[in-house]
């Protein structure tokens, strides 16, 4: 009887700290024009995650079921044994930011419960997720890492796309 009512009690400061990171997420509105491509590409290249990330591709809508229609979604995430990823959402509609926020408190909440049975140490890389939004852009970065992202969110509009390489034509 005492363990599940201390596992009711985790559960709920889990769930408490997982609507607190939303919560305190940043409304970088003021940070001036941006690329949502070039920093999504910053994040996954410049912050340091536990496994290399991959993109999810086709499989990355069955993460996030109830996205607003016309969404555009893209999911890099770790192996299997870490909860490190970066998910970038582009809305059509700026009215839907409310109704992407609780999607994506939702998957924290459910990769929380899933990393608490299999691989615990994940839980406070998912504690600690950094949520930000600006426009229609949000972005999700789940990393031990936080202080690189933070730094790359100050400034979106410093991020820039690779240069692109032309393979030789024969």
């Amino acid at each position: 009887m005492k363990k599940k009512w201390l596992r009711g009690i985790a559960l709920a400061l889990a769930v408490v700290s997982v609507f607190g990171l939303v919560g305190c997420s940043k409304d970088a509105a003021s940070a001036g024009d941006f690329s949502g491509e070039a920093l999504f590409y910053t994040l996954v290249k410049n912050v340091t995650y536990a496994s290399p990330l991959e993109d999810a591709g086709d499989s990355t809508a069955l993460y996030f079921p109830e996205m607003p229609e016309g969404a555009a979604l893209v999911l890099y995430k770790g192996s299997g044994y870490f909860a490190d990823e970066v998910v970038w959402v582009t809305l059509q509609d700026k009215g839907d930011m409310d109704t992407a926020k609780a999607m994506f408190r939702k998957h924290l909440t459910q990769l929380r419960e899933q990393f608490q049975n299999y691989q615990p140490q994940e839980v406070g890389k998912i504690d600690k997720a950094v949520l930000w939004h600006q426009d229609t852009t949000l972005i999700l970065c789940i990393t031990d890492d936080t202080k690189t992202v933070q730094s790359i969110l100050e400034n979106p509009a410093d991020c820039t796309m690779p240069p692109q390489t032309e393979t030789p034509t024969t």
